[in-house]
């Protein structure tokens, strides 16, 4: 990771994300599936607003990720779809 992204990766915004739906596997990335998904982002002060895209999920997580989940996210500043889930913080 490069300086640019570790101060991006800095200025995200705590939030969580409610699975609403989990697709098909797309393929995978280094052996982590990616799945298409949509998700209801919750952040504080602001209202829910859906968001569907595709995530790399990590072989060990797959179980996490399904319709109901709520999982605990980072959203960037400079784009709000762009999102890291913290896959070790259960909520």
């Amino acid at each position: 990771m490069d300086r640019n992204q570790q101060h991006e990766r800095q200025r995200r915004q705590p939030a969580t994300a409610l699975v609403v739906s989990v697709g098909e596997r797309q393929g995978t990335i280094g052996g982590d599936p990616t799945v298409a998904v949509d998700l209801i982002i919750r952040r504080a002060g602001l209202p829910d607003r859906p968001l569907a895209t595709s995530l790399q999920v990590p072989v060990g997580r797959t179980d996490v990720l399904v319709a109901g989940a709520e999982l605990s996210v980072g959203l960037s500043d400079a784009d709000p779809t762009i999102l890291d889930i913290d896959w070790g913080t259960p909520l």
